[in-house]
């Protein structure tokens, strides 16, 4: 494993949720998400400095105790609407970040490792741009979607057009899973992009691919991740 760091790691992390609120503040098997992420970044061996962008006191204060950067996310830009592009142009910005490379990690991704982040980085040597972005082999799903906007109580109809088109993709099909973005300030701050078609790719498997959205993908990565004793 390399010990030259030369990247920069950023965490967004707001402290509102739609569907799940306070999910950034969860806890798995006696950890934190942000303990989790930061503990993944630093086994990276990659990165000399971890900046978490957020807006949520308690998260400000985990991050004062993990001893990383604590970048304070302004109220415009902890929004449900704010994109994370903004947010990354804010801290890039505020941070005297335009001439690093960077690394985003998303905290609701507590099955990354940092071997993924790792292999990442070292697959965004060979991308044009500087760019690389962990995925996962997409999944088409077993059956089309079914539904009624009257009605929730009733199966409803088949969309099976729309499900056809996704059905029709190849073994070459990949979503982008959240775990890990690898790319150079600069061309962000040029394109806007934090990837693009030419980006490398690192892949990780479906199970260790789940992102909390919801309660429920919490549960199933706590049956997963057993209690420390």
């Amino acid at each position: 494993m390399t010990s030259l760091k030369t990247h920069i790691a950023i965490i967004p992390a707001r402290a509102g949720s739609v569907r799940f609120p306070n999910k950034n503040r969860s806890e798995i098997a006696g950890e934190t998400l942000l303990e989790i992420t930061c503990r993944s970044i630093r086994a990276s061996g990659y990165c000399k400095r971890i900046i978490l962008s957020t807006d949520d006191p308690s998260l400000q204060h985990q991050g004062e105790q993990l001893e990383i950067e604590v970048h304070p996310r302004p109220a415009d830009l902890a929004t449900s609407d704010a994109s994370s592009e903004a947010v990354l142009r804010h801290v890039i910005k505020h941070a005297n970040l335009e001439n690093e490379k960077i690394v985003l990690t998303q905290i609701t991704s507590p099955l990354r490792t940092g071997d993924d982040i790792r292999a990442t980085i070292e697959k965004a040597a060979h991308s044009p741009n500087g760019s690389a972005v962990s995925v996962t082999p997409w999944r088409v799903p077993p059956s089309p979607p079914y539904g009624s906007i009257d009605d929730s109580d009733i199966l409803g109809e088949c969309a099976n057009e729309e499900w056809q088109k996704h059905a029709q993709l190849n073994a070459r099909a990949w979503a982008v899973n959240g775990a890990v973005y690898v790319f150079s300030a600069a061309n962000f701050l040029k394109t806007d992009k934090i990837y693009d078609p030419t980006s490398t790719l690192h892949v990780m498997e479906n199970w260790r691919s789940i992102d909390i959205d919801y309660v429920s993908d919490l549960e199933i990565i706590k049956r997963l991740i057993p209690e420390k004793k």
